[in-house]
């Protein structure tokens, strides 16, 4: 009798259980679609000599993949996040994207190495002008003052450690124009004109130099608005990186959650543990 009674109280208990799911990362939006939150860091540069907002020590990058690592974050790829958003991909519980802002030389230097140990890789975005002159006038390989050459970024690509993205040809600049701003004044099919031209010269160069086709586009400064995302989109841009500090969640089905990813800039200052302890 009472072994009787015990198997009925656990079917019971099991219904009722049922009904409490716990809360996951991934939660189900208003309208039936998947979404989950995911943590992007942005780093700058990699160095013991200078101190600066956007420059951190290799010691503290690597310090910052072993936290990760043992607060539960898995790396992710953007294409692991695009094809989540785009394809029938799958994210982990707790992603994190991990990237390197204007293609300066000691993100290869010292970044390679620590992103092999640590099991992590990065995706990097670089600006044109400064690879180009790098390459063109020799003045690659020094980890203090170097931008990468198009034959480095090529083999950071075939490493399979990092991916590689636009952050403009030429438009990494605070004048006449702010970064990939419209100016004040300016008609939307000059700016039309303009963002094209100079986002399809370094796909162009990324493709026929690197073997690179890059979907991934970082607004420089962080500057944008409506007519950019919508520039970028048509020119096969499926994510774009902001420097708006917070934590991105993105929608499977919706492209749209792919244009506006925000970043957390990695700074000394920053308390990553503190970070990862928010909700």
């Amino acid at each position: 009798m009472a072994t009787k009674w015990k198997k009925k109280f656990a079917l019971l208990l099991a219904a009722i259980c049922a009904c409490f799911v716990l809360p996951s990362a991934k939660n189900a939006s208003a309208d039936g679609g998947e979404k989950t939150p995911v943590l992007v860091l942005m780093y700058h540069q990699l160095l013991r000599s200078r101190k600066s907002d956007y420059i951190v020590s290799p010691e503290l990058f690597e310090k910052d993949l072993i936290l990760l690592k043992e607060k539960g974050y898995c790396c992710v790829t953007s294409r692991e996040i695009i094809d989540y958003v785009l394809e029938d991909g799958d994210l982990p519980e707790k992603p994190v994207l991990i990237t390197f802002d204007d293609g300066h030389y000691n993100t290869l230097h010292y970044g390679a190495k620590i992103l092999k140990e640590q099991g992590f890789t990065a995706l990097i975005s670089v600006i044109g002008k400064f690879c180009n002159n790098s390459t063109n006038l020799g003045t690659g390989g020094n980890a203090n003052y170097s931008y990468l050459t198009w034959n480095e970024i090529r083999l950071m690509a075939d490493s399979g450690l990092f991916e590689i993205g636009n952050h403009t040809y030429d438009m990494h600049e605070f004048h006449p124009r702010f970064g990939a701003k419209q100016m004040a004044g300016e008609s939307d099919a000059d700016y039309t004109r303009a963002l094209k031209s100079d986002v399809e010269k370094l796909q162009n160069i990324l493709k026929e130099k690197c073997g690179v086709e890059c979907n991934v586009f970082a607004y420089p400064f962080g500057e944008y608005n409506a007519l950019t995302k919508k520039i970028l989109s048509e020119e096969g841009f499926d994510m774009m990186l902001t420097c708006n500090e917070g934590v991105s969640v993105v929608e499977r089905g919706k492209a749209e959650s792919l244009f506006q990813i925000r970043r957390y800039n990695r700074s000394p200052s920053l308390d990553l543990e503190k970070l990862l302890q928010k909700p």
